[in-house]
């Protein structure tokens, strides 16, 4: 009669003997590493402040929050 020990040694080993080589596969919506120029639909808020300064609805110097900006069209 085998041991507790004896199994979970014999089944580790299995279990490396038959996993070997294999990896786990990925769903596709993670896409591939390589996709780093993809366009992003939401920008960051340095990226917003830009684009408020560009249709001039906002100024520097002026006393205004970060936080809660108004929606803009992305780049």
């Amino acid at each position: 009669m085998q041991t507790l020990f004896q199994r979970r040694a014999l089944k580790t080993f299995l279990s490396q003997k038959l996993n070997k080589g294999h990896t786990m596969s990925r769903h596709p919506s993670y896409g591939k590493s390589g996709k780093g120029g993809k366009k992003r639909n939401v920008l960051k808020r340095f990226e917003r402040i830009d684009v408020l300064r560009n249709l001039g609805r906002w100024k520097d110097g002026e006393d205004k929050k970060v936080t809660g900006l108004p929606k803009t069209p992305s780049k």
